[in-house]
C-alpha cells in the first residue's frame, strides 16, 4: 500500500497548497475593502493580491512555528469573531432577499449543479483537519469523531444558508467571486452601509482561521509521511525548543506563498478538489478492503465502480443525460456485487483485550455510498484539474520507481 499511499498524499497536499494560495487571494481582496470601508483616507487604495497574500501566508506560518498553543489560542479568536459575523450575516441579510433572484433553482439544470459541487467542494476539507491533530489530542477516541460530525454539521448548515442569503440578495452572476459578500451589502443591493464593515472584517478573520488551520494540517501531513519514510527525514524532525516541525512548517509556507502570488483565481480553482476527492475515495475504499473477506475482489470491483462512476459524470457532461443513465445502471450492478461481499463487523479485539476504536458503522453501505459520491465528483471535476491529478501522479510514479531502482541497486 505505500505507492497508492504516496499518490494520495502528495495529490491531497498539492490540493492544500493551491487551497491556501487561493484563500490568500481572496483575503487580500476582502482585507482591501474592508480598510477603505474603515478609513475613509484609504478609499479607493489598492492592496496587490500578490504582495499581501504571501506575506499573511508567511506570517501564519511563523505562528506556527512558535508552537501549538500560540495558534490554537489565535485560532479560538478568528473563529468565535467569524461565528458571530456569519450569524450576524444571516439575520440581517434575510429581510434583504429577493425571492425573484432564487428563481429558477437551477437555472443551468441539475448537471451544472454537479459541476460547481466539485468545486465548492474544497470548503469542506477543513473537517479532515481535525483527525491531523488527533496525535496532539487528549483523548482522541472521544473527542475526534464528537469534533467531525459536529463541525460537519454546523458548517454545512451555515454554508448552505448563507449561500441562500447571498444569492437572494443579488443576482448569483453579479457577485464578486474573491468578495461576494461586499458585493451583497454593497450600495447596490442590500446597501446597509454598517454591515458592510463588518462583513468585510469578519472575511478578513474568517479566512484567516482557514488558512491558520490549512497550512497548520500540511505540516502535519509532511511529518507523516517523512515517518514514514516517504519524503526526507529532514520534515520529521521536531524543534527541541519550539516542540513544532519547523521545517515541515517553513516548506508548506513557501510553497503556499509562491501560489498565492498568481494573477488569476479563476486559474487556481480549476486545478481544486481532484486530489481530496480522491483521498477520499481511497479512505471509503480501504474501509471496505479492510473489513473484506476476499479483499482482492472487492479492490477489483470498487476500481470498476470508480471508473464506471467517473466516466459517467465525464461523458454524461458532454454527450446528455442518456450516457450518465447507462453508466449508473452499470455502477449499481458493481455496487450490488460489492454487497454480496462478506464483511466484518469491524469489531475486533486485539491481542491485550482492547476493542477496535473508530469502527465505522453501518458497512459495506456508509463506504460504498462514498466510493460513488466521490468517484461521480471527480468526474465532474475541471479539465485542468484532471491534467494536474495525472502530472502529479505521474512525476510521483516515475520518483517512486527510481528510489526503488536506487534501493535494489
Amino acid at each position: 500500500g505505500e505507492l497508492p499511499a504516496v499518490i494520495c498524499g502528495i495529490n491531497l497536499l498539492v490540493d492544500y497548497h493551491v487551497g491556501a494560495g487561493l484563500i490568500a487571494i481572496s483575503f487580500a481582496n476582502y482585507l482591501g475593502s474592508a480598510l477603505s470601508l474603515t478609513f475613509a483616507g484609504l478609499h479607493g487604495v489598492h492592496l496587490p493580491s500578490q504582495v499581501v497574500g504571501p506575506a499573511v501566508i508567511l506570517l501564519l506560518t511563523f505562528v506556527h512555528c512558535r508552537g501549538v498553543s500560540h495558534g490554537a489560542g489565535l485560532n479560538a479568536a478568528l473563529v468565535t469573531t467569524n461565528m458571530a459575523v456569519l450569524w450576524l450575516i444571516i439575520v440581517v441579510g434575510i429581510g434583504h432577499v429577493d425571492q425573484e433572484n432564487l428563481t429558477p433553482v437551477a437555472p443551468h439544470g441539475w448537471n451544472n449543479v454537479a459541476v460547481s459541487t466539485s468545486t465548492v467542494m474544497f470548503s469542506f476539507v477543513g473537517f479532515d483537519s481535525v483527525c491531523n491533530a488527533a496525535e496532539e489530542c487528549k483523548y482522541p477516541q472521544r473527542d475526534i469523531p464528537i469534533g467531525i460530525i459536529l463541525t460537519l454539521l454546523l458548517c454545512g448548515a451555515l454554508y448552505t444558508t448563507l449561500a441562500w442569503v447571498l444569492c437572494g440578495i443579488c443576482p448569483y452572476m453579479e457577485l464578486d467571486p474573491s468578495a461576494p459578500l461586499v458585493t451583497a451589502f454593497g450600495p447596490s443591493y442590500a446597501n446597509v452601509p454598517w454591515v458592510e464593515g463588518i462583513v468585510g472584517w469578519g472575511a478578513v478573520f474568517g479566512l484567516s482561521t482557514v488558512l491558520l488551520v490549512g497550512l497548520y494540517c500540511q505540516s502535519r501531513f509532511y511529518v507523516g509521511m517523512a515517518r514514514d519514510g516517504l519524503m526526507v527525514k529532514k520534515l520529521a524532525e521536531i524543534h527541541p525548543t519550539l516542540k513544532t516541525p519547523v521545517a515541515a512548517q517553513i516548506t508548506c509556507g513557501l510553497i503556499a506563498a509562491v501560489l498565492a502570488a498568481s494573477p488569476s483565481l479563476d486559474t487556481l480553482a480549476r486545478f481544486l478538489n481532484i486530489g481530496t476527492l480522491f483521498a477520499y475515495t481511497m479512505v471509503c475504499g480501504g474501509v471496505l478492503v479492510l473489513r473484506a473477506a476476499r479483499p482482492g475482489r472487492v479492490v477489483c470491483l470498487e476500481m470498476l465502480l470508480s471508473v464506471l462512476v467517473a466516466g459517467a459524470a465525464r461523458i454524461g457532461s458532454v454527450l446528455g443525460l442518456g450516457a450518465t443513465q447507462v453508466f449508473a445502471c452499470a455502477a449499481c450492478v458493481v455496487a450490488l456485487s460489492i454487497f454480496r461481499e462478506s464483511f466484518s463487523s469491524g469489531k475486533q479485539v486485539a491481542a491485550g483485550g482492547e476493542q477496535t476504536f473508530f469502527v465505522c458503522p453501518l458497512v459495506p453501505l456508509i463506504p460504498l455510498m462514498g466510493l460513488t459520491v466521490n468517484s461521480y465528483l471527480m468526474g465532474e471535476c475541471h479539465l485542468e484539474a484532471w491534467l494536474r491529478f495525472f502530472g502529479v501522479t505521474g512525476v510521483v510514479l516515475i520518483l517512486y520507481l527510481a528510489r526503488a531502482w536506487r534501493a535494489a541497486v
